[in-house]
């Protein structure tokens, strides 16, 4: 019955106009919810499909049109007809692919119209894509344009990448490998408004995996880093070094990890420095830079992070880990740097020696936000309060007049005591709707704002509900 059914449809849906009544078939417009529109790219080729649901037999499309192109705006013109007399009441679906020919990487704009009236339209982006458009990554660069998008699939390219002009370099699934035995760089960046986002870059000789050179705002995102030298930004502003990793597989060991020379306003997040034998994070003339949430660790050398003429950083929610150097090691060393801030950091496990050094032209620095310091492995003294903050033997280390008595892990965890429970409800409760000089100001439960995570001098709804959503999560080391 069902076959019979569709059979009978579709010779309904495919007479010939002029078998029917002619004034029976009007033209039809129909609306933009029955209409999906998809872009796909194979083989060099651009294409959009176009379907269309039917809520009766009673429709046919004689021309589907034909694209025209004028510049980035493409659009087609379709013949539609309804019929005005007997139907059945039937979903019918019809595709029907354009094939948009070879355009060149951009942001195009698709009508559809029927009659001449504009009835659906969609934007869409065409990448240049490696290898399908192109055999190197190189010369997918040397072709783009400014804004364009460079997508490279699964594989090894054995290449060095130099980008001059503001493009989106996207690795397919965080996969491709670009590897190169350059002694300089494998990736050379000296554009702005960059993004490197999903490789594992090689450099199997004593060259830098990724180099940014003058650069503004770029971003270098979801990077695996194999090489001597790792990361290096040199004159930078206002770039994000976001969830990268570096490690040692292809090389004996690596002597820089992440290293900043004459940049400031940087944002350092999410990443993974460590496996050295020098330098995890090594600053250079290098100010107001946010380094935040990173684990950071040293081997061979004294200092994981070392600070040399660097001021005003603001480093927290870090994990530092020290060297396996015997010798004078610890976590941080400052040479003539001043005026940083460090809190909510954890530094573990103990410094065989000193946990910092400070040199006497290293002044103003400091190790808390007012009221919460960082957590020191070592940290032997006495929360004499409950609230999570250490109370005697101050300031610890010399530095920290509000060391932590455990691991910092969560903003919503208030009295760190590495559990999300009632007792932090009932803080940020007893605190709710204060303010400072307010009598139930409480700055510990002024966790967050309206920039996410940022303290906005009020404990209202929106620290309630990070607690509520981090509600009994426990600390998991």
């Amino acid at each position: 019955m069902i076959f019979l059914l569709a059979s009978f449809l579709t010779v309904l849906a495919n007479l010939p106009l002029k078998a029917e009544a002619e004034e029976l078939w009007t033209p039809y417009v129909p609306s933009w919810n029955p209409i999906g529109l998809s872009y796909w790219k194979e083989n060099g080729t651009s294409f959009m499909n176009l379907s269309i649901t039917w809520g009766s037999s009673g429709f046919n499309v004689s021309d589907w049109g034909t694209p025209t192109i004028v510049e980035n705006n493409i659009s087609v013109n379709a013949l539609i007809w309804r019929y005005g007399g007997i139907t059945i009441p039937v979903l019918i679906t019809e595709h029907h692919t354009y094939s948009l020919g070879n355009l060149s990487a951009g942001e195009y704009l698709f009508i559809f119209k029927a009659w001449g009236f504009p009835v659906k339209n969609t934007t869409f982006t065409v990448r240049l894509i490696v290898p399908d458009d192109y055999t190197t990554i190189q010369e997918a660069i040397n072709d783009a344009n400014e804004g364009d998008i460079v997508f490279v699939r699964n594989g090894t390219y054995y290449e060095t990448v130099v980008v001059n002009k503001s493009i989106c370099l996207i690795g397919e699934d965080s996969t491709p490998i670009i590897s190169s035995n350059n002694t300089e760089y494998t990736i050379y960046v000296s554009a702005n408004n960059v993004t490197v986002n999903g490789f594992e870059i090689q450099n199997h000789e004593l060259g830098w995996g990724i180099i940014l050179n003058h650069t503004f705002n770029c971003n270098i995102n979801r990077n695996t880093v194999n090489a001597t030298l790792a990361i290096l930004v040199n004159d930078g502003s206002e770039n994000c070094i976001l969830n990268n990793s570096v490690v040692g597989g292809q090389v004996s060991c690596v002597f820089d990890g992440l290293k900043m020379v004459d940049s400031s306003r940087n944002v350092v997040s999410r990443n993974c420095l460590s496996y050295y034998c020098h330098n995890a994070l090594l600053m250079f003339n290098s100010s107001n830079n946010y380094i935040a949430t990173n684990y950071i660790a040293g081997h061979l050398v004294p200092w994981p992070i070392t600070l040399t003429k660097s001021h005003n950083n603001s480093f927290s929610g870090n994990t530092v880990w020290p060297s396996f150097f015997k010798f004078g090691s610890g976590y941080m060393r400052f040479e003539e740097s001043s005026d940083n801030v460090l809190y909510h950091n954890n530094f573990m496990p103990e410094p065989y020696i000193n946990a910092t050094s400070i040199d006497e032209l290293s002044m103003s620095n400091s190790w808390d936000n007012g009221y919460e310091g960082n957590y020191w492995s070592n940290y032997n003294g006495t929360d004499l309060d409950g609230d999570g903050i250490g109370d005697t033997y101050l300031p610890w280390e010399g530095v920290d007049n509000y060391p932590l008595t455990n691991p910092y892990w969560n903003p919503s965890d208030i009295n760190h005591d590495l559990e999300v429970d009632i007792r932090d409800v009932a803080t940020a409760a007893l605190a709710f709707g204060s303010y400072p000089g307010h009598e139930k100001w409480n700055p510990h439960a002024d966790i967050t704002g309206l920039i996410p995570l940022e303290p906005d001098d009020q404990v209202n709804i929106r620290d309630l509900a990070l607690i509520a959503k981090n509600f009994g999560k426990e600390y998991n080391s």
